[in-house]
């Protein structure tokens, strides 16, 4: 057994208890291999060489997600953009007198009441074209397709000598 170096209880002998306790301690603390400078030096060279390496990742990582919550921000602007035209399309639709519809109808079909629009006649002689209808018919489902855009019957209507 060895001696306490406490000064009050100078010269008496310690337990084997701790004896043992402070013979694991000096063990465990000075005469460890790993804990000689060099080793330390190296541990602490790659834990800097870790810890940057984490850093650059943590970066990158961080760019990533700024770069995904911008473009996440623009698709819900362009989503809540388009949106809005959609709803303001329909409101506008909604607004569409049955006057102002009949107006537009009169102008596809005529340009005053004696003259016909150019692009209804096209469509009038594109219409005979087909299928080798007859002129006539071809006046007839002009007649129709006005009568049921419209509601009314023409006053006065295309001849096939127009068409001809």
């Amino acid at each position: 057994m060895s001696k306490q170096s406490q000064k009050d209880h100078q010269g008496e002998l310690i337990s084997a208890y701790l004896q043992k306790k402070a013979q694991d301690f000096i063990n465990d603390s000075y005469y460890k291999l790993d804990n000689n400078i060099c080793t330390l030096r190296l541990q602490n060279k790659n834990l800097r060489q870790e810890n940057t390496c984490l850093t650059k990742y943590k970066t990158i990582a961080d760019t990533k997600i700024q770069s995904l919550s911008v473009r996440l921000a623009r698709a819900k602007q362009n989503k809540q953009k388009q949106i809005s035209k959609i709803r303001a399309a329909i409101h506008r639709a909604k607004q569409i007198q049955p006057a102002q519809f009949q107006h537009a109808v009169d102008q596809l079909f005529k340009v005053d009441n004696k003259e016909y629009n150019a692009r209804f006649v096209k469509l009038a002689t594109d219409i005979s074209n087909i299928g080798q209808t007859f002129i006539h018919a071809t006046v007839e489902c002009t007649k129709a397709f006005y009568q049921f855009l419209t509601g009314e019957m023409p006053q006065q209507w295309i001849t096939p000598s127009t068409l001809a």
